[in-house]
């Protein structure tokens, strides 16, 4: 039965070479129950289809291993998480965006690359995440399509040639024109006289009650006229204001994004309950109320989206819904709040400046998505920060499932070859240390060389002591082979 047309139809319809299925509500269809000598492959939306070995591997997206279709991203069935196209079990061709292939795991880039050459250098980044673009005057960075400088008002996607910014997708509540791939966005405003065509006026952003932005204005055009909840007026109800905008507000009223708002009221009590003496004191819904009680100044913004003092590329915590005010007032009193709880399934990383999918178990914050950087309870994340294990190694930042040190806190040390401890051993291309500044362990493509790496096929190298023990067998081997030889040899003579 499809829950969605209220139909009975065969699985053979929805899914070709089904013989059995069942509906599934997370994906809105069918799934395979029974798919007889065929194997089930299971897609990123959680759709599944029949398939046989090559039908599996032909996009390489998938791997085929012990008769069964594995997504190349599934750490769980020898897959490498976060990768995107490879041709066999723990191996990786081509990342998914942000990350980098290093040796049979996936690294993350940094400062919302999306393709770079070395993990944690943004100065390698070639292409940035959706809705960024590389600028490289000077220094590299992945700049917010619609950042401060540089930007396109309005423009949530972008491509950027050099001189060339254009926009290919707008935000939610701007109107698009012009030619597809160089878009100019309009931003939708609240009062239909666009608070009298004053360019950027309409930049009050209010978050209503199902979470949607609305536009109010923020500035008004003649004598006498200022934003009384968010639309120009001359009728300003005891509140003051001057040249277009309110500088202060009267009782029952608050200030906020240059006009003065009624609580009581929509779109004021979208932000807050109470305002007795010209300043909001009890914030609503998505917004904190900034420390200090002053009618002259903004008492409340936005978790999610506050606007004015830009913070890094923005000003805001996408996706927030709980946070903690700043200390105290900021200059002009717009500051970003650190974020303490984020919508649907994302959690606030460490610092409480974003909010991110995090779906590993027992991990407290991710750095990016499904990236573990904090886990709960005491542990800590594995290497490729998928997993939180129990880890009592002292200075040891990442740990294996069997308690063993796989990357050390201090920069300086390395985890030994059993990885009981950290050793102090700040060599370049190291990863494991057999001793003090003694490197037993390298890079791919490397391998130790008195007490350093250099290029070589293996990462591995036997300690001096095994050296010694195999040269000795050898010489013993040897010895007895030609002590043999010698005495096979006399005996026939004399026979």
């Amino acid at each position: 039965m499809d829950k969605q047309s209220k139909e009975c139809k065969a699985c053979s319809t929805a899914i070709p070479g089904y013989t059995a299925c069942t509906y599934e509500d997370s994906i809105g269809g069918p799934k395979c129950s029974d798919y007889g000598s065929k194997t089930v492959r299971d897609e990123l939306d959680g759709t599944t289809t029949c398939v046989d070995e090559t039908e599996c591997k032909k996009d390489k997206t998938h791997f085929y291993e012990a008769s069964k279709c594995v997504q190349c991203g599934d750490n769980t069935k020898q897959g490498v998480q976060n990768c995107k196209l490879c041709t066999a079990k723990n191996t990786c061709e081509t990342r998914v965006d942000g990350y980098k292939v290093n040796g049979n795991t996936c690294e993350a880039c940094t400062g919302n690359c999306a393709e770079c050459g070395t993990v944690g250098q943004i100065d390698t980044c070639t292409k940035c995440m959706p809705g960024y673009f590389l600028k490289s005057s000077s220094a590299k960075i992945c700049v917010l399509c619609d950042a401060q400088t540089d930007r396109i008002l309005g423009c949530t996607e972008c491509t950027s040639d050099i001189g060339s910014l254009k926009c290919t997708k707008c935000k939610p509540n701007y109107k698009q024109s012009g030619e597809p791939g160089d878009l100019t966005c309009t931003k939708v405003c609240e009062d239909k006289t666009v608070c009298g065509d004053t360019a950027g006026a309409c930049d009050a952003m209010i978050i209503n009650s199902d979470g949607s932005a609305l536009y109010y204005c923020s500035n008004c055009v003649g004598a006498g006229y200022g934003p009384i909840n968010g639309k120009c007026t001359n009728t300003l109800v005891s509140n003051t204001c001057a040249n277009g905008i309110c500088t202060r507000c009267t009782n029952d009223y608050f200030l906020y994004m240059g006009g003065c708002y009624q609580a009581t009221t929509q779109p004021g009590s979208y932000m807050c309950s109470t305002a007795p003496n010209g300043f909001c004191t009890t914030s609503v819904g998505q917004y904190f109320k900034i420390p200090g009680d002053v009618a002259t100044h903004p008492s409340v913004l936005a978790c999610g989206n506050p606007v004015g003092t830009i913070a890094g590329d923005k000003a805001y915590v996408l996706d927030c819904t709980a946070c903690t005010a700043p200390q105290a007032p900021a200059v002009n009193a717009m500051a970003v709040a650190v974020c303490n709880t984020c919508d649907k399934t994302k959690k606030p990383n460490q610092d409480g400046s974003g909010c991110t999918l995090c779906t590993v178990a027992e991990c407290k914050s991710c750095i990016t998505d499904d990236v573990c950087e904090v886990c709960e309870n005491s542990k800590k994340p594995n290497k490729a920060c998928n997993a939180c294990y129990a880890c009592s190694i002292a200075d040891c930042s990442h740990c294996s499932a069997d308690n063993r040190c796989e990357v050390c806190a201090d920069g300086g040390k390395r985890p030994s070859l059993d990885g009981t401890q950290c050793i102090t051993c700040d060599i370049d291309r190291c990863t494991r240390c057999s001793a003090e500044d003694v490197c037993g362990e390298c890079e791919a493509g490397y391998a130790p060389k008195d007490r350093k790496c250099e290029p070589g096929s293996t990462g591995l190298s036997l300690s001096t002591g095994a050296i010694a023990g195999i040269a000795v067998a050898v010489i013993i081997v040897v010895g007895g082979l030609v002590g043999f030889l010698c005495w096979w040899f006399i005996c026939r003579g004399k026979a």
